[in-house]
């Protein structure tokens, strides 16, 4: 899980493009829709071997009776999947799901990942790596059917290597006479946040000339915080609840770096216990992170400049 612009889908998708080459494995890319479920099935029986893609009649598998087409057999998806992840099993594929921009908890989820727990205490070879912001993650994991959830790999991304960002700022513009210089300031500039490295990339690609001027890399730095703050940081705070909104104002009241909790407390005339609460929501939004004992500072580049910008 990680913040807006922390690289989810781009992750889902590079897992996408090399589970694809594997031979053993069946990944699908989904998304949290209303045919979500559908598109499980409908997405594993497509890719099955087409000797196995047999309707109206049975299918001679050991422990599969698989009869999609069937009048009479009472359809579930948890059962009629479980049929298919069976028949997957005995030609040795392995089923990787990929759900991206997972949303608060729904009815289509809760049956995917309820019947997730099924397949496994089964054996069945299946995998969910599903993607999304953290309050969504959370609805999902605290839900009181899902609480097994809870025991899963949980993945927290973290920011880019700005040392690897300007090495693949070098290497996309080997031919467009990019100095190492002019990429330390597009990796310095993009503060490992994916977003913003995808942001910088895009502009110098489609506007810069050739050879790259400084004045390019000065023009795409101004463009992409345009975007990050409309794009990102915009539908951030409108997501925050009014008193972690309030606390945020509070941080940039004083400076935004090392801000102390008694500062905090004095500034809102709130109880130790309000600006904890909050401060752990800021926190695990990935919008803030503890800087030392007491301390928070903000954690997204350039949020300050944001806050400034518009909020009085």
């Amino acid at each position: 899980m990680g913040m807006r612009g922390a690289g989810k889908t781009s992750l889902l998708t590079f897992l996408s493009k090399n589970l694809s080459k594997q031979p053993d494995v069946i990944q699908l890319m989904l998304s949290s829709t209303e045919e979500l479920l559908d598109n499980v099935m409908a997405g594993i029986e497509r890719e099955l071997p087409s000797s196995l893609k047999i309707k109206g009649v049975g299918v001679n598998v050991p422990g599969v009776s698989l009869n999609i087409d069937s009048k009479e057999k009472k359809s579930t998806f948890q059962y009629d999947t479980e049929d298919l992840l069976r028949l997957a099993e005995h030609s040795g594929k392995t089923i990787v799901l990929l759900l991206d921009e997972v949303q608060n908890i729904t009815p289509q989820l809760r049956t995917l990942f309820s019947s997730y727990r099924s397949y496994r205490s089964l054996g069945l070879p299946i995998i969910i790596i599903a993607a999304g912001l953290p309050s969504t993650v959370d609805s999902v994991i605290n839900d009181k059917a899902l609480t097994f959830l809870l025991r899963s790999n949980q993945v927290v991304l973290k920011p880019l290597d700005l040392t690897t960002i300007g090495s693949s700022y070098i290497r996309l513009f080997k031919n467009r006479g990019l100095s190492v210089q002019q990429a330390i300031n597009m990796a310095d500039a993009s503060a490992g946040y994916p977003y913003m490295y995808q942001l910088l990339g895009d502009y110098v690609w489609e506007n810069a000339g050739n050879p790259i001027k400084d004045s390019d890399i000065d023009d795409a730095i101004l463009w992409a915080k345009v975007a990050l703050y409309r794009n990102v940081y915009m539908k951030v705070m409108t997501d925050l609840a009014p008193n972690a909104r309030e606390l945020v104002l509070a941080i940039r009241k004083y400076g935004g770096v090392d801000v102390t909790t008694k500062d905090l407390r004095e500034s809102m005339d709130w109880t130790l216990n309000q600006v904890t609460t909050y401060k752990a929501v800021l926190n695990h939004w990935g919008i803030t992170e503890k800087t030392g004992y007491g301390l928070i500072s903000f954690k997204m580049p350039y949020f300050n400049d944001f806050i400034d910008q518009n909020y009085d």
